[in-house]
């Protein structure tokens, strides 16, 4: 749960919302609290941070070979594969 509050309140500084705003919305008595954590955290830097994160590249799902039907709807052609049902 404290890693989602972190990310709400890095994603809320990079949208311009304000230490003390940010502090009322989290619930701190005090601002202090969230300037100790967060007030090195300027939309720059978020942005430098973020640019650091090396890609990820995920699977991509290649379909299985097998008979198709092709369908026009419209212009588009939208391959049918029967179920193997």
């Amino acid at each position: 749960m404290h890693d989602l509050r972190h990310c709400f309140a890095i994603r809320a500084i990079r949208n311009g919302m304000t230490l003390y705003e940010l502090s009322q919305v989290l619930g701190h008595k005090n601002a202090a609290t969230v300037t100790a954590r967060y007030a090195d955290i300027t939309p720059e830097r978020v942005d430098k941070l973020i640019s650091d994160i090396p890609a990820v590249e995920l699977p991509v799902a290649v379909p299985e070979p097998g008979p198709t039907k092709e369908v026009r709807h419209r212009g588009t052609v939208i391959p049918i594969r029967p179920s193997g049902g």
